[in-house]
């Protein structure tokens, strides 16, 4: 039987805070084994241009990068969806790091929020895992 991605377990991989984050975790396509950046480096004797090459990753290693999804972008999505004007004016012109500490603050005073916000990252990092199996054609289970 061909191996398949667990969507539910790939997406605690796929989740980043910062639009510049370095590519940390990776899947061998030959045993579905999921790598972290180091691992490579050791194991495999990758240098730091191959892993962040995908295409020399790909043909020479049966490697591909797993999909990063920068979940302060959905925070402001989120609170912008949640229709709060004094919210969305209060995010407008944060940047990454006030965004992602103001998010942590209002959850901290709104339980409700941040059970809405964990069923919305939850939901958007799955459909982000479901995107990238699609792109690699990966055989997936939801």
């Amino acid at each position: 039987m061909k191996n398949k991605i667990e969507i539910a377990k790939i997406i605690q991989y796929g989740a980043i805070y910062i639009s510049k984050c370095e590519q940390y975790y990776y899947l061998s396509l030959d045993d579905f084994v999921i790598y972290e950046r180091n691992d490579l480096k050791i194991s495999f004797g990758l240098q730091d241009d191959t892993l962040n090459d995908p295409i020399q990753l790909y043909d020479d290693f049966r490697i591909i990068p797993v999909f990063q999804l920068n979940l302060t972008n959905e925070m402001r999505n989120f609170l912008e969806k949640e229709n709060n004007k004094k919210i969305t004016r209060e995010i407008k012109n944060l940047n990454e790091n006030e965004l992602y500490m103001y998010f942590r603050i209002i959850c901290e005073s709104d339980s409700l929020l941040g059970d809405r916000w964990g069923r919305y990252a939850k939901e958007c990092l799955f459909n982000a895992a479901i995107e990238w199996c699609k792109k690699y054609h990966l055989p997936y289970n939801v």
